[in-house]
């Protein structure tokens, strides 16, 4: 499954490519005679990309995985796939709402909805 900073570090990839396209040097300081306007969008989209980055990046957080599940934001998330890391810190990155992910040296463990209970 794909993280939304896996699929914003593809966007900003992409936007990186459009800008060397219409740029006149491998520098993509200056633009194509006739793709001004194009260039000002690239180079504005990979400002966005980069902007949406910092932000993802500010809502992770490392927690410990408790033998209750773990807490994020003061709400208790469980999962029995966790078992095996209990004690260990994880990487939390939030998914949707109600949901996040779990991630160890970078390898996704799990999805977990929010425990009601």
């Amino acid at each position: 499954m794909k993280t939304i900073h896996q699929y914003l570090t593809e966007k900003k990839v992409m936007a990186e490519h459009n800008l060397l396209c219409y740029s006149k040097t491998y520098g993509m300081d200056t633009p194509k005679e006739g793709y001004e306007e194009k260039f000002a969008e690239a180079i504005r989209d990979c400002e966005i990309v980069e902007e949406l980055i910092k932000l993802v990046q500010l809502n992770n957080e490392i927690a410990l995985v408790r033998t209750t599940g773990i807490l994020y934001k003061g709400k208790m998330f469980y999962s029995g796939e966790l078992i095996s890391y209990i004690g260990d810190k994880v990487l939390i990155v939030p998914s949707k709402v109600g949901e996040i992910d779990v991630f160890k040296r970078d390898k996704w463990i799990c999805t977990i909805t929010l425990n009601e209970d």
